[in-house]
């Protein structure tokens, strides 16, 4: 995600994880990129639903392939991650 320059996500208010059973994190909507750190909590934020957390998860999946086909992109992951 980092290699690539961040990718664009349709966050449109804050997603921030309460329970204290989970990693504290708060993700700020609005911002054009978000980082491979802030992806990841975007995936993996359930304190919703899991029906939510799929969706966010295709959604996530449909930006980076957008973010790699367009801006020829695959060049730019190291090649240990292929």
């Amino acid at each position: 995600m980092n290699a690539v320059g961040g990718v664009a996500l349709p966050i449109d208010k804050p997603i921030e994880n309460k329970n204290p059973m989970h990693i504290q994190f708060r993700i700020e909507a609005g911002k054009p990129l978000y980082n491979g750190e802030e992806a990841m909590y975007y995936v993996r934020y359930r304190e919703d639903s899991d029906f939510n957390r799929t969706k966010r998860q295709q959604i996530f999946l449909n930006a980076m392939a957008d973010k790699l086909l367009n801006l020829g992109g695959i060049s730019k992951i190291p090649e240990c991650v292929l």
